[in-house]
């Protein structure tokens, strides 16, 4: 399965990234998109499944930390990932940490490093998925008994048969998503 990354950095990181992970790209394993401020980085999140987002913390117009409470509302899962080349930012580390970043890369970026936090941050991100698509199942299986029991079994309403169906399917998506 290829791993979505959405770099977001209002320096031109492509240009290092980019062939840093050329073989994970050439294998399909990494599909990279980049976007160089906040906003457009929103735009991107909203329009897109994203498994991971790595996001400066320091840039123009919205800043890092506000995108970062944004993509938490937009893609719960989203293993965040926040890169500063200011040692002295720990306030601003530490507030990406309260709104549930994963972890932080140092600038300028080590990629072997990066690679692993890569890494864990997929296996991070696969648990979020899968903790939050059982929640919503069981929250929508509640919904689908409350509404048997005022219906007959006859005649059930074709809003409770898609719902059912909707669960049927949701099951399986997390089966898959546990494995």
């Amino acid at each position: 399965m290829t791993t979505k990354i959405l770099f977001v950095d209002d320096e031109p990181i492509e240009k290092i990234v980019r062939p840093s992970f050329r073989k994970q790209i050439n294998n399909g394993i990494y599909e990279l998109t980049f976007a160089r401020d906040g906003q457009s980085a929103l735009d991107i999140i909203r329009n897109q499944t994203l498994d991971i987002v790595l996001v400066d913390i320091n840039m123009p117009g919205m800043d890092g930390l506000e995108l970062l409470s944004l993509v938490k509302e937009t893609q719960p899962w989203l293993a965040s990932i926040i890169m500063s080349g200011y040692y002295g930012d720990v306030d601003n580390i530490r507030g990406a940490m309260r709104l549930g970043a994963f972890d932080f890369i140092p600038k300028p970026i080590d990629f072997t490093d990066l690679g692993k936090t890569i890494n864990a941050a997929i296996e991070h991100a696969r648990k979020q998925k899968y903790l939050i698509t059982t929640s919503l199942i069981h929250e929508l299986h509640k919904i689908a008994e409350t509404c048997k029991q005022e219906f007959t079994q006859d005649n059930p309403p074709i809003k409770l048969v898609k719902l059912e169906q909707l669960l049927n399917h949701a099951t399986q998506h997390q089966i898959y998503l546990k494995n």
